[in-house]
C-alpha cells in the first residue's frame, strides 16, 4: 500500500502501518483472505491526515458489507465506550468478566477504610485472594489513564488495608488492588503501579495480555456488538442485567419479558450466536 501518514486519537501523527488492521482483522476472526480483501477496499479510500477513528469505521463497513460476525467482533473498543456515559454499566462487565474467570464478585460494595468509608467498584475474592478492583471508564478515544487514577486506586486500597490491620489484628480485608480500564495507560501511571504493586489491566497493559486479550480468549463480548441494536433495546438489555453476548443466547426466554417482539428477540439471539461463535473456548488464561 501507499506510504502516508494518518492522525491517532491522541493528535499525533504516525506512519500507517496496514499489519495493524490485518492483525486486529485475525484477531476478530478473519482469515487472511477476508482481511486481506478489507485492506484492498481501503487502498484507494485512505489519504493522509486519514483520522484512526475513520479508518476504523471504514473497517466496520467493510466488514458489515463482506462478514457480519467479525465486523462486530472488530468493533470490541467501540462497544465498551458505547456501554453509557456513565460508568457503571463498565463496573457491571467488569465484574461479570471477573466471575467468568471464576471469582465470587460484589459490585459496588461500602467497605470502611482506616480514615472514610470507600465505595469499592468491584469486591472479587478466589482461592483466598481478596481483589479490591477501581474501574475507570472513558467513551472517548485518545483518553488514558494517567498517574492520578493510579494514585488515586493505591491510596483509597490502603486506607482499606490499614484498617484491616487494625481490627483483624495483622490480617487485611484486600489482598491486593487493581485497576482495570477499557484506555490505555500512561507510562507515569504504569511506573507508579509497578513501585507500590498495584496491578493493571488497561486495553492492552500488561502486553499481549491486557482487557481486549482478556475478552476476545473467552469470547466475553458486550451486547453493544450487536450489529443493529438501537438505544432502547440497549437501554433495555443493560437495565435487566444482560451485558453479555453469551447472556443474551442463554436467557433468550427473557427477551419477550422485557419487551422484546418474537422477531426481534428471534434476530437478536442469531446476531448474539454469529459474534460468540459456535464453540465455547477452552484453557482459559489466569486472572
Amino acid at each position: 500500500m501507499r506510504s502516508f501518514r494518518i492522525k491517532k486519537a491522541t493528535h499525533w501523527h504516525e506512519l500507517f502501518q496496514p499489519e495493524k488492521i490485518f492483525r486486529s482483522l485475525e484477531r476478530a476472526g478473519a482469515g487472511k483472505e477476508l482481511a486481506t480483501a478489507v485492506l484492498g477496499r481501503l487502498e484507494n479510500k485512505l489519504t493522509r491526515g486519514t483520522s484512526t477513528a475513520d479508518i476504523a469505521t471504514r473497517v466496520s463497513l467493510e466488514l458489515d458489507r463482506l462478514d457480519r460476525r467479525v465486523a462486530a467482533r472488530y468493533r470490541l473498543r467501540r462497544a465498551i465506550m458505547e456501554l453509557g456515559p456513565e460508568g457503571y454499566p463498565f463496573e457491571k462487565y467488569v465484574g461479570k468478566i471477573f466471575s467468568h474467570y471464576g471469582y465470587a464478585v460484589k459490585i459496588s460494595q461500602h467497605i470502611p477504610g482506616r480514615c472514610i468509608s470507600h465505595e469499592v467498584d468491584v469486591d472479587a475474592q478466589k482461592d483466598g485472594r481478596r481483589l479490591m478492583i477501581e474501574c475507570k471508564y472513558h467513551n472517548r478515544r485518545g483518553v488514558q489513564s494517567d498517574a492520578k487514577v493510579a494514585l488515586y486506586t493505591w491510596a483509597r486500597f490502603e486506607d482499606i488495608r490499614d484498617r484491616g490491620a487494625v481490627v483483624h489484628g495483622g490480617g487485611t480485608t484486600f489482598d491486593e488492588g487493581w485497576l482495570v480500564t477499557n484506555t490505555k495507560v500512561t507510562s507515569d501511571a504504569l511506573a507508579f503501579s509497578r513501585c507500590v504493586g498495584l496491578k493493571v489491566l488497561g486495553w492492552d497493559e500488561p502486553q499481549q495480555r491486557g482487557l481486549q486479550w482478556i475478552i476476545e480468549s473467552a469470547n466475553l463480548y458486550p451486547i453493544t456488538c450487536l450489529p443493529g441494536l438501537n438505544a432502547w433495546q440497549r437501554r433495555s438489555l443493560l437495565q435487566h442485567d444482560l451485558l453479555l453476548c453469551h447472556e443474551v443466547i442463554a436467557q433468550s426466554a427473557r427477551l419477550s419479558q422485557i419487551g422484546f417482539s418474537t422477531a426481534a428477540a428471534a434476530q437478536l439471539v442469531i446476531a448474539a450466536r454469529q459474534v460468540v461463535g459456535a464453540e465455547a473456548p477452552a484453557n482459559l488464561p489466569t486472572l
